[in-house]
């Protein structure tokens, strides 16, 4: 299943489900069936009619699912497929998938899926999953198919209009590439912006390098003479030790990536598994762990390009939400990489002060 994470617990629809229909919740623990549970960010209504959780509840047939009011599924390639019953064909993506149990130790499924089942929305719309779910560029490459050949015209029409200009400054090429990308409508969606990032990457990137380059010198510098620093001296809790070593191999992965939204989500996908918890929810780790993990994490992982990946992700990610947890995620490595700079840290270890909880740097 994708990458996306929420707690299932604490979704608004599975909340009115458990409370509006126990019913329900029992006869499909009785039959092992599937709830359907639409993510909480595309849920646009705060109460629903008994009735209309029939139409999430599926239950196992021959031909696939059928829900209790008779409405027809199929389940194939991460995607639920609504079938007869519905006004027209459609499919939804599957974000995660969750075993639950009742008080009788019966289980059944929670898919969590991309959308209700009655918005009616463009293939183009329909298909795509959320941010999270992409960890890669072959994911990217196989959603877009033939529709790649007309992104690599425009890339190749971008790289020739920058190397006019090359020797402008780095404000103007961040104004450049947003002001492209909008006129081709790209920013409205993430796989477009994964795949000309691609496409421009040796040319940006190099140039962010170039005017980091000292920046990046000096910091490798201040974080060669902090290596003898243990987790204990950085404040590291216990219970997050065990998860370090996956989270820094997945961190030196950083620089593999070519997109900057596919950086942030590597960035994501660090502190969620050096945090890991039976439920992950970034916003449940303290400010002051999070900032201990994050300190431990640069100074034991070789990238030796901090300052112009960060430069990278924050001005050329062209997100549409500058206070979603993407952002507080880079903004959390920010935070660290500024304490380092300032430092703040000591031979004989560190305690992080107050003016550096996360709240004061989130977006």
């Amino acid at each position: 299943m994708a990458v996306y994470d929420e707690n299932i617990l604490k979704n608004p629809f599975y909340l009115a489900f458990e409370k509006q229909r126990p019913d329900l919740c029992r006869r499909v623990a009785d039959f092992h069936g599937i709830v359907l549970v639409p993510c909480c960010e595309s849920l646009n209504v705060s109460s629903y009619l008994d009735s209309h959780f029939d139409s999430y509840v599926l239950r196992p047939v021959e031909e696939g699912y059928k829900t209790v009011c008779g409405k027809v599924f199929r389940i194939q390639d991460r995607q639920v497929i609504l079938g007869s019953g519905f006004p027209t064909p459609s499919v939804v993506s599957i974000l995660f998938e969750e075993t639950f149990y009742n008080d009788q130790e019966q289980s059944y499924s929670i898919l969590c899926i991309s959308r209700p089942l009655e918005i009616e929305l463009s293939p183009i719309e329909v298909n795509p999953p959320p941010t999270y779910s992409l960890r890669s560029l072959e994911d990217v490459r196989e959603f877009l198919g033939r529709r790649s050949h007309k992104l690599d015209r425009f890339i190749q029409n971008f790289r020739q209009a920058f190397k006019e200009q090359e020797r402008k400054g780095l404000r103007h090429h961040i104004t450049s590439t947003q002001v492209w990308c909008f006129s081709k409508q790209m920013l409205i969606c993430s796989f477009f912006q994964i795949y000309i990032h691609h496409g421009i990457h040796d040319l940006i990137f190099n140039l962010v390098g170039a005017l980091e380059a000292s920046q990046d010198a000096s910091f490798n510098k201040i974080t060669r003479s902090f290596q003898e620093l243990q987790q204990k001296d950085l404040g590291v809790k216990p219970n997050f030790s065990i998860n370090l070593s996956r989270a820094k191999r997945e961190l030196s992965q950083l620089n593999q990536h070519t997109s900057p939204l596919l950086k942030v989500q590597c960035l994501r996908r660090v502190i969620l598994i050096a945090t890991q918890t039976p439920r992950p929810s970034i916003e449940a780790v303290g400010a002051d762990d999070l900032l201990s993990v994050v300190l431990y994490l640069l100074l034991k992982t070789e990238i030796p390009n901090w300052m112009a990946n960060l430069s990278y992700m924050r001005n050329f990610c062209f997100s549409n939400s500058s206070k979603d947890e993407l952002s507080y995620c880079l903004s959390t490595f920010e935070a660290a990489v500024e304490y380092i700079n300032l430092g703040k840290l000591q031979k004989t270890g560190s305690k992080l002060p107050f003016w550096l909880n996360l709240s004061n740097w989130k977006s």
